[in-house]
């Protein structure tokens, strides 16, 4: 009966060994996957993402140069309006999104340009 015993015993301590490192194996894959994982999503975040340039007071031509240099896409938008001191003709005067903005790849800017009136 005591070798039983003894065989029963030192069979459970060999599956309790066996199981814990399974237990450990799976739990370094787990957190291996977790690592890579995320290290994916950050560097797709950095890529699919972009910062709006400011781009107010400079001519329309350097403008949509600065916005396609930053993976945006330029859209011209042409303001005659009069103001007591209005800028050089063909100059920004606002963007949307404002400068600073995250926005994703690609994005639209909307390039505000004064042009002078008659």
């Amino acid at each position: 009966m005591t070798e039983h015993f003894e065989l029963t015993e030192r069979l459970r301590e060999s599956n309790a060994r066996r199981f814990r490192r399974i237990l450990l194996v799976v739990l370094a894959v787990v957190v291996v996957l977790a690592i890579v994982i995320g290290a994916i999503f950050l560097v797709q975040a950095k890529k699919s993402t972009d910062s709006v340039p400011n781009v107010v007071g400079m001519t329309e031509a350097v403008a949509r140069q600065v916005v396609s240099k930053s993976g945006l896409t330029s859209v011209v938008v042409s303001l005659g309006r009069g103001s007591a001191h209005p800028p050089p003709p063909g100059t920004v005067v606002a963007e949307k999104p404002k400068a600073g903005a995250v926005v994703s790849d690609g994005s639209r800017v909307q390039i505000n340009v004064y042009l002078a009136t008659k």
